[in-house]
């Protein structure tokens, strides 16, 4: 199913196409150019569905940034998962997370 009113928005000044996701949460940090993003744990929230989320942040313990993709709720287990060492790789990342979230919305069934 195509949405013929994707939103676009903008992270780090770079353009993203967030087909049927709407940003949940970002960090303002990451609104501002990449040189200003804050490596913070929660930096970004995406919500395709109730089924289906895409978070990014900064972990510690790894020492990088994380995108995930989360169904269900299952955190322990995400569905897509990347790390970024750098501002540029983690909009990279976030990009494919938002391309593999949306395929993946339009493999889930219906409900109702």
């Amino acid at each position: 199913m195509q949405s013929s009113s994707a939103t676009v928005t903008t992270f780090a000044e770079r353009s993203f196409q967030l087909g049927t996701g709407r940003v949940t949460y970002v960090d303002e940090s990451l609104l501002g150019p990449a040189s200003q993003v804050s490596p913070k744990e929660d930096l970004l929230q995406i919500q395709f569905t109730e089924r289906l989320v895409v978070d990014a942040g900064w972990y510690s313990g790894i020492r990088q940034f994380r995108v995930l993709v989360v169904q269900d709720h299952d955190w322990q287990d995400p569905i897509f998962s990347e790390n970024a060492r750098n501002v540029g790789t983690l909009l990279d990342a976030i990009e494919r997370a938002i391309a593999f979230a949306e395929r993946r919305v339009e493999a889930l069934p219906s409900s109702g």
